[in-house]
């Protein structure tokens, strides 16, 4: 490989560049500096190359990548048609904040970016094609973010407004993401579906997002996200207001006055402050409801009908076994009007049970349909708890 020198005061036009033999790489690259400050062994630039200390070799190329796009938690199990640029669904399923997301056909490989909201059945796309009414449609998030944590080994992928993350490998040279988990947020706020930034700090992964900064652990199971720069919990207690009565009025029975505050320590099970080594990821003061914001904010003093819990909720995610052939259809459910299932969290079993045969007033006709119904069962007992199926996993 050849440098080229220029020779001081030359006017010669032959003598001003003169072909020189590099034999050795052993300094390195250095970049942007004076050409004469450049020494014997170094290189001023390189790309599309690798520099070894005895010889530069050319890079062996871009690596495919292959990875489905999940769908967006609740938005799978549609129906839907297409004319032209104008997808419409069987059902109102659309809102304005779908722009920028994608729909997917379970035929095809190309996935429709929705660049209108039209109605509550209808969005438009950018390509044009006709299609008939088709089943088991869903929609995912824009690709926002995808960045590789060294340490823990973790690809981080942020599709629309949630983090996904995947464990790698390489297999025939097409590097493969396995083991796909959804991170829970357990901040009150989650990420926007905007282009965040990416940065390691331990062991932990940063994102830079417009909604503020959040951290990844990855040591929980599954890997929870939070909001590092908000003190507020991801479930606003509901303020209950106090009545004083009065003529025909009785009094509030419900009198609890309590400030409660809220710390994030680092790592799994019962633990405090005390505890010999444990880090504080995470802490605010005293907090109420603010009913004046939108949407609403814990500030200060809130009024309870019932005292503040011990802290012990776990936000969690229960992955069920790999379902049957069978068992992936509609059919399979349509007809169980009493099957049960029983789940147990810190201590507590609830037992549910699911009717699929007038599940939405008649029988379930999509998996989507059959998650809905066990989520209402659900709901019953643990409020904030979601159900999906997925085909895609």
């Amino acid at each position: 490989m050849s440098r080229e020198l220029f020779k001081a005061r030359s006017k010669r036009q032959d003598q001003t560049i003169e072909p020189v033999t590099q034999t050795n790489f052993g300094v390195g690259l250095i970049k942007n500096a004076p050409h004469d400050d450049i020494p014997d062994g170094a290189l001023a630039g390189l790309r599309n190359a690798h520099a070894f200390p005895t010889e530069c070799q050319p890079r062996l190329g871009t690596r495919l990548l292959d990875i489905n796009a999940p769908a967006m938690s609740g938005r799978f199990g549609y129906a839907a048609s297409k004319a032209g640029t104008v997808i419409t669904a069987t059902d109102a399923i659309f809102t304005e904040a779908d722009v920028s997301n994608y729909w997917v056909w379970p035929d095809e490989t190309i996935h429709d970016e929705i660049i209108e909201y039209i109605s509550t059945t209808q969005v438009r796309v950018h390509r044009s094609e006709n299609k008939g009414v088709t089943g088991e449609c869903y929609m995912h998030g824009r690709h926002n973010l995808m960045e590789y944590h060294w340490s823990k080994r973790k690809v981080v992928i942020q599709w629309g407004r949630e983090i996904y993350i995947y464990d790698p490998a390489i297999v025939n040279g097409v590097i493969e993401f396995r083991n796909r988990t959804l991170a829970v947020c357990v901040s009150y706020l989650q990420p926007n579906n905007v282009l965040s930034d990416w940065a390691e700090m331990d062991d932990y992964g940063v994102i830079f997002n417009s909604t503020g900064t959040f951290l990844i652990d990855f040591d929980t199971t599954p890997p929870h996200i939070f909001k590092k720069n908000s003190p507020v919990p991801r479930i606003l207690l509901n303020d209950v207001p106090r009545i004083e009565g009065g003529e025909g009025v009785l009094p509030s029975r419900y009198r609890y006055d309590e400030i409660y505050t809220m710390g994030r320590l680092e790592g799994q099970g019962l633990r405090n402050r005390m505890t010999e080594g444990i880090k504080i990821l995470q802490e605010s003061g005293p907090v109420r409801i603010d009913e004046e914001q939108d949407p609403p904010r814990d500030n200060a003093i809130v009024w309870r009908r019932n005292r503040i819990d011990s802290g012990l909720r776990t936000n969690g995610q229960l992955t069920s076994a790999p379902l049957a052939a069978a068992q992936q259809t509609p059919a399979y459910w349509a007809g169980l009007n009493n099957a049960t299932f029983q789940i147990n969290i810190n201590g507590r079993t609830e037992m549910f049970i699911c009717d699929f045969t007038i599940a939405t007033g008649a029988a379930v006709t999509s998996m989507h349909e059959v998650a809905m119904e066990i989520q209402r069962v659900m709901r019953l007992v643990f409020y904030t708890a979601t159900c999906e199926y997925s085909a895609y996993t």
